[in-house]
């Protein structure tokens, strides 16, 4: 069976920072912090992909700024030299920012993490969708006290 409407699974990402790291000034803090670089990854089908990182669901806060973790998606190996070169945004983000890309071309994700925090992080890239998956969305947090809720 085929359809138009196809929904892609969205790829769950994660890291962690152990202290090995090397560190740069790439945008997330206004100091030389901890970064690594995933990828290459590639998208299924061109459109517009949302970039979420879901670290907070591992702790007791639920803000983005306690995660205390940006990234930025590149179209080349991220240049720590130049960390705003092949960068698709001018911006690296904390929480959330949606793409356009483009099927079976190479895309890297820089992940740094602010003040040099020691964490593990998660994040998902969500294919095109009529909707944004956001952690405001109800079901988004599993509850071990109700199986079978949440992700």
């Amino acid at each position: 069976m085929s359809s138009s409407a196809r929904v892609d699974t969205p790829t769950l990402g994660r890291g962690t920072f152990t202290g090995k790291e090397a560190k740069a000034k790439v945008g997330c803090s206004e100091d030389a912090t901890y970064y690594q670089v995933q990828g290459p990854f590639n998208v299924s089908r061109d459109g517009v992909y949302f970039f979420s990182n879901m670290s907070h669901l591992g702790t007791a806060t639920e803000t983005s700024q306690a995660q205390l973790l940006c990234f930025g998606v590149y179209s080349a190996s991220p240049n720590l030299a130049k960390p705003e070169q092949n960068r698709l945004d001018d911006f690296m983000y904390f929480s959330a920012q949606r793409y356009n890309l483009q099927a079976n071309k190479d895309y890297y994700l820089l992940v740094q993490s602010a003040k040099s925090k020691l964490m593990d992080y998660f994040f998902i890239i969500a294919p095109p969708a009529p909707f944004e998956i956001k952690s405001t969305m109800s079901g988004l947090w599993a509850d071990p006290d109700t199986d079978g809720q949440g992700l």
